[in-house]
């Protein structure tokens, strides 16, 4: 199963940068949960569909991806899949420039995403970058 399991996140991850919102929404489960950590201009536990839309349209008011997705997929076991994540992003906001390492746990359950925890490795740079 954790085969198939990469590939849906690998699926999830490609749709999301080509801005394909319609093909996202098939790979996530309605009751979908991600969460990003407090001090984000984007944070908390966001729910559902809606919850991940509003989080997607917050993330890209905050950032302008300026280079390719450097992706690397993990099969972390049974439901689990880690990926390492790196881009280029401008602060909208400052102008800044700044490299955004991070790692992105996925579970998935029957084929669909149920749960995405993000953890940026630097995210006192990202507040310094976008002004707080």
């Amino acid at each position: 199963m954790s085969k198939a399991n990469v590939e849906v996140v690998e699926r999830f991850e490609h749709a999301f940068v080509r801005g394909d919102m319609d093909e996202v929404i098939t790979l996530l489960s309605t009751d979908i949960v991600v969460h990003e950590a407090p001090s984000l201009p984007y944070a908390g536990d966001h729910r559902g569909i809606e919850g991940f839309l509003r989080l997607a349209e917050a993330f890209n008011g905050v950032w302008a991806i300026k280079s390719p997705l450097d992706l690397t997929f993990l099969d972390a076991g049974e439901d689990k899949v880690v990926v390492l994540v790196k881009y280029e992003a401008e602060a909208r906001a400052t102008g800044a420039l700044l490299t955004l390492p991070h790692v992105e746990v996925y579970t998935v359950q029957d084929g669909k995403i149920t749960d995405l925890d993000v953890y940026y490795r630097d995210t006192a740079a990202i507040l310094e970058a976008t002004g707080g």
